[in-house]
């Protein structure tokens, strides 16, 4: 991520203590980026041209909350988001086609994966749905019949396809419906991103970004927010 380095590189001169801290939170996303690439290049490069233009895209975020004043000015920066949130709209599309094959590809291990997991006495069933943690009860009540212990295993293992094949149809169904929406979905985005500069302008003095207690800050604008 070059634009990422380039900026990192100039704050740590600029500014070491802010540097801390926004290296603090890009690192998660970037170690996260790494495992995608070890597991896929392929969807690692999508991701990576995605984060690229929505670094571009705050930099114009910025330049439209801080523009000199003409409307013309402002819709001239609009015009300039439009080629990268059309293409970050085409590259997510990409990445749920792309994330659907994968899923399908892979779904026979993932679930012998989930299989072993969920059968491992020292799994953390705190965050799994209610009719797993009864399963899996069942599995681990002592004194349970070998019968009742199959009959639970089979119906977890159901369960579990069942999740896989809805995670396999959810990516394949959203990637449809943002590609049939195809111009209109920039087009919302857009206006999101219009919006959020006028927003900020309307307000006298309050020239930069400002935190939600309307102090100024130094964090990245999203395009599409009101900071």
């Amino acid at each position: 991520m070059p634009r990422l380095h380039e900026a990192l590189a100039a704050l740590r001169t600029a500014n070491p203590q802010l540097f801390q801290r926004k290296l603090g939170e890009n690192a998660p996303r970037l170690r996260h980026l790494r495992r995608v690439f070890q597991a896929s290049p392929e969807l690692g490069q999508l991701i990576r041209k995605y984060s690229e233009n929505q670094f571009e895209l705050q930099r114009l975020a910025r330049r439209l909350r801080l523009r000199p004043g003409s409307e013309a000015t402002a819709e001239q920066i609009v015009q300039e988001a439009r080629p990268l949130v059309a293409e970050n709209v085409q590259l997510e599309i990409d990445a749920l086609e792309l994330l659907r094959s994968l899923l399908d590809r892979h779904r026979g291990a993932r679930i012998e994966a989930r299989m072993r997991y969920l059968q491992d006495p020292a799994a953390d069933l705190t965050a799994e749905p209610e009719w797993v943690r009864q399963l899996v009860g069942r599995l681990r009540a002592a004194g349970t019949a070998e019968s009742e212990r199959a009959a639970a295993t089979a119906e977890l293992r159901a369960g579990i396809e069942g999740q896989v094949e809805a995670e396999i149809a959810a990516a394949g169904e959203r990637a449809a419906e943002m590609r049939e929406r195809g111009a209109a979905e920039v087009d919302e985005r857009l206006e999101r991103f219009r919006e959020g500069g006028r927003r900020e302008s309307r307000a006298p003095g309050r020239m930069g970004p400002r935190d939600r207690g309307g102090r100024p800050t130094t964090e990245p604008a999203r395009p599409g927010s009101d900071r």
